[in-house]
């Protein structure tokens, strides 16, 4: 088996890549040029740089008929200051790694979002957009973008953890 993990250098992703290689997968992380990977080293993982906001970086490292892309990473800021760059770290990035799957036929997308979207979750767009919280608004945007791939064809599932402490 082998996966492909986002968002290793968070705590969610970690444990992923963890339990990933409990079970004997072959894991590669994908992460920014500016990520600290030092919590990673000596693990028996490829690390591949990619830039989530460009697509042709994300085709590049995702390789063909993947057993899973585990898509931890997400900007989880509470600032509005930020809201541009949280767009396309949330809503961008998952959207080029849903293309790529449905390019490489990757065989299941794990997508992880936020308890927060339950209450959003069946609002019209129009709805969604008038939400506060950039971080709520962007995730729920990302589940969306999930949801055109399995429109497409893609194997995917959306997980909303409501807290997460450790593993």
């Amino acid at each position: 088996m082998r996966a492909l993990v986002t968002g290793a250098t968070g705590c969610v992703g970690r444990n992923i890549v963890d339990e990933l290689l409990r079970n004997n997968w072959d894991v590669i992380v994908i992460h920014r040029k500016t990520s600290n990977i030092d919590r990673l080293k000596g693990l028996k993982i490829e690390l591949k740089e990619v830039d989530l906001h460009d697509l042709d970086s994300v085709l590049s490292v995702v390789p063909e008929n993947l057993d899973a892309i585990f898509h931890a990473a997400g900007n989880v800021s509470h600032w509005h200051l930020e809201a541009e760059e949280q767009w396309k770290d949330n809503v961008l990035a998952t959207r080029n790694l849903i293309h790529s799957a449905k390019i490489h036929k990757v065989k299941r997308f794990i997508f992880t979002s936020t308890g927060a979207t339950f209450q959003y979750a069946d609002k019209p767009l129009a709805e969604i957009n008038l939400i506060k919280s950039d971080y709520i608004r962007t995730k729920l945007l990302a589940e969306l973008e999930v949801r055109k791939g399995i429109s497409l064809g893609v194997d995917a599932v959306i997980i909303r953890p409501a807290i997460v402490i450790g593993k």
